[in-house]
């Protein structure tokens, strides 16, 4: 039996990159209609160009085009209005359904389903900035020998409840270097369980809400228990785990 595949070893692994396209293509029809529909509705509540490409720094520093289904004003906000989200954005962002366009990235090899989060100039001027140096230096190495990610421990945990110093730079950094620590088969199946957990609890969330009518009955929606969704996982990614040890 093979050595288990870690940190640097994993991402650079062609076992990292064939599970990467193999998941890429099996999430495509899901993926394609509900992008699809995403950029009509865009179009219709907001009327603004919906797709849009932003350059980002990949791997290696080369620069990349990260797609995106528009969910934020490219100007300030309006008259009245506190954020820079659109309409459109506050109902799709919290499912990640305008990153969808990035598994078009994955496929060509410029991104990894998991992976640090792809920065843009702006913010890499900015960890430079305000990290430091010793700090910088090393999140800059670990940021440099990975593919940009659409998961990772940051990602995930800015579409939760997130507080103001775990938005720092430091707190960023801190976080990809961890990962890239922790790299290998299991920690990429954990990251896909918790980002398909918090989606399930935020449609817990929406059928839980209170209905407008007194008379409406919300205990009888049927939701998973939090429980219940955790030990399931648990149990999908040690089994994943072990078969992934006999393959290799």
């Amino acid at each position: 039996m093979k050595t288990r595949l870690t940190g640097e070893r994993w991402v650079e692994s062609k076992e990292k990159r064939a599970i990467d396209i193999a998941a890429s293509v099996m999430l495509l029809p899901i993926a394609v209609p509900a992008g699809a529909a995403a950029l009509a509705l865009s179009r219709i509540i907001d009327g603004e160009d919906a797709f849009f490409a932003q350059t980002r720094f990949g791997r290696d520093g080369r620069q990349i085009s990260v797609r995106k289904i528009r969910t934020m004003r490219p100007a300030n906000p309006e008259p009245g209005e506190t954020t820079h989200i659109t309409r459109f954005g506050s109902l799709v962002r919290p499912f990640a359904i305008d990153e969808t366009p990035q598994l078009i990235n994955i496929l060509n090899g410029e991104m990894s389903l998991v992976g640090p989060r792809a920065y843009e100039k702006k913010a890499m001027d900015m960890m430079e900035g305000t990290l430091p140096r010793t700090l910088y230096d090393e999140w800059l190495d670990v940021y440099s020998r990975s593919r940009p990610g659409g998961l990772s421990s940051y990602s995930i945990s800015i579409r939760g409840n997130i507080t103001p110093d775990e938005r720092t730079c430091a707190a960023k950094a801190k976080m990809d270097i961890e990962d890239f620590k922790a790299a290998s088969f299991r920690h990429d199946l954990k990251m896909l369980g918790k980002a398909a957990a918090m989606g399930i609890s935020i449609v817990q969330n929406k059928l839980s809400a209170p209905a407008p009518s007194a008379e409406t009955v919300t205990d009888m929606a049927i939701v998973p228990d939090e429980n219940v969704i955790g030990e399931a996982f648990a149990e999908s990614i040690t089994a994943m785990d072990m078969a992934y040890d006999q393959a290799v």
